[in-house]
C-alpha cells in the first residue's frame, strides 16, 4: 500500500446530531505485474440523530457510501475505473429497565432490549478488485454493523432486523459491574448477493440466502477486584453446530502484575484446492503475562499456540528495566509470519527466530519501536498506564 491517505471529519451539535465524514484514498502495488493494481478512492458519509435518555436511546441514520477505482491492470476482462455509490440507512434503539435483583442481595439487575434494523441497496460489484478485504469473523457486535466486511473493496447489501437482550448486575455499594449476559440474532429480509468472490460456491450463496443469523451471545464478569472473565459464543442453530467460541480469563492487580489467558476456536467450511479438501478450522491458546521482579526489573512473556496445526504462532520472553529517565528490553522470540494466500500453512511456513533490544529514554519525542508493538500486541493490558 503506497500511500494509504485518510481525512475524517466527526461534528456533534447541540441538538444531538451527528455527522461524520470518512475518506480514504489507497494505491496498491505488486512486484507480481499480474496481480492487479490501481488506486482505490473510498467515501463514507453520514448524519444521525443521537437521542439519548437516562432510559434510553434512538439513533436513526443516513450515510452514503461511495468506493470508485482507477486500475492498471492490463486485462481486457476488468474494467478501468468501475465504481458504485450505495444508500444505506439503519435505525438503533434500546430502553433500560432496571429492579433490585430478587436473588442477589445488594445487586440491581437491568435488563436492556434492543433492536437494530439496516437497510442498504444491492449494486452490483462483482467485476471489483479485492485488495485488502475479507468478511468479519462471526461476533455479537457484528449483528450492529451495515457491513458484512472488514475493508474498502465491496459495500454490503442488507435489510435485516437485529434483536438483542442484555442484562446486568450492578454492585450497588460500589457501583461496579459485576456480570453482564448478552444475546442477539438477527432476521434477513433479503437474498444477499454482494460476495468477495465473482463466482461464490452453492454452499456460500445458500448462507446468504439464510433467513436467520447463528445466535450470538457475550459473556463477562468480574470475580473479584483482580480476576475477570470474558466469553464469546455463535451457535449455528440452522446447522446444529458451535461456529465460534472464545473464553478469555485475565488478571490485573493494578500493580504491575498481569495475567491474560485465552482459548478460541472457529469452525471453517473446508476449502477445496487442487482436488485437495484443506481444513480451515482454528483452534488456538494465548497466554501472556507481565511480572514485576526485583530491582525495576519485569518479566515479560508469551505463548501462542495453534492446535489445528501443531504449530507455534508467537513465543517470546524477556526482560524488562523501567526506571523513572530510561527504559531498556531485551526479549528472544519464535514466531510466525501470516500469509493469508498460503494454503498449506504446514508445509509453506517456517518459524522466524529473534533477539530483539530496545533502550528508550523517557521525555523524549519519539515513535514506539518493535519491542514496544510486540509487547503491546501480545500482552493484552501492557502499556496502560500503570505500566509506564
Amino acid at each position: 500500500v503506497l500511500p494509504k491517505i485518510d481525512v475524517n471529519g466527526y461534528y456533534r451539535f447541540d441538538n444531538s446530531l451527528v455527522v461524520d465524514l470518512n475518506n480514504q484514498s489507497a494505491q496498491f502495488d505488486h512486484d507480481n505485474r499480474n496481480f492487479v493494481t490501481g488506486i482505490r478512492n473510498r467515501m463514507d458519509y453520514g448524519i444521525n440523530w443521537d437521542k439519548r435518555w437516562t432510559w434510553g436511546y434512538f439513533r436513526p441514520q443516513l450515510r452514503i457510501k461511495h468506493l470508485s477505482y482507477n486500475l492498471d491492470s492490463d486485462g481486457d476482462a476488468l474494467e478501468k475505473s468501475p465504481s458504485v455509490t450505495v444508500p444505506v440507512a439503519s435505525v438503533d434503539s434500546s430502553i433500560f429497565l432496571e429492579r433490585d435483583s430478587s436473588w442477589l442481595t445488594g445487586f440491581t439487575q437491568t435488563l436492556e432490549p434492543r433492536l437494530y434494523y439496516v437497510k442498504a441497496a444491492f449494486k452490483d460489484q462483482s467485476n471489483f478488485p479485492v485488495f485488502d478485504t475479507r468478511e468479519f469473523t462471526p461476533s455479537y457486535d457484528r449483528l450492529f454493523r451495515d457491513e458484512r466486511f472488514n475493508g474498502g473493496d465491496r459495500i454490503s447489501d442488507e435489510e435485516r432486523l437485529t434483536i438483542a437482550l442484555t442484562t446486568r448486575f450492578i454492585d450497588k455499594a460500589s457501583g461496579q459491574e459485576r456480570f453482564t449476559a448478552s444475546i442477539a440474532q438477527s432476521i434477513n429480509y433479503i437474498d444477499r448477493q454482494i460476495t468477495l468472490s465473482a463466482s461464490p460456491s452453492a454452499q456460500e450463496l445458500g448462507e446468504l440466502s439464510r433467513r436467520q443469523s447463528p445466535l450470538a451471545l457475550k459473556m463477562s464478569g468480574r470475580m473479584s477486584v483482580n480476576w475477570r472473565f470474558t466469553s464469546d459464543i455463535i451457535y449455528d442453530n440452522h446447522d446444529n453446530e458451535l461456529e465460534k467460541s472464545s473464553i478469555s480469563l485475565r488478571y490485573n492487580d493494578r500493580q504491575n502484575r498481569l495475567f491474560n489467558a485465552t482459548y478460541r476456536s472457529t469452525r471453517r467450511d473446508a476449502r477445496l484446492f487442487e482436488g485437495v479438501s484443506l481444513a480451515q478450522d482454528i483452534r488456538q491458546a494465548d497466554i501472556s503475562g507481565f511480572v514485576p521482579l526485583a530491582g525495576n526489573f519485569n518479566l515479560v512473556g508469551r505463548w501462542n499456540h495453534d492446535f489445528t496445526n501443531s504449530r507455534a504462532l508467537d513465543i517470546f520472553a524477556g526482560f524488562e528495566y523501567n526506571s523513572c529517565c530510561w527504559r531498556a528490553s531485551v526479549v528472544a522470540r519464535r514466531w510466525l509470519d501470516r500469509r493469508d494466500d498460503v494454503l498449506r500453512p504446514e508445509e509453506d511456513l517456517t518459524l522466524s527466530n529473534g533477539i530483539f533490544f530496545q533502550i528508550q529514554f523517557k521525555g523524549l519525542a519519539g515513535s514506539g519501536g518493535r519491542v514496544d508493538s510486540m509487547l503491546n500486541n501480545g500482552i493484552y493490558g501492557y502499556g496502560s498506564e500503570e505500566n509506564l
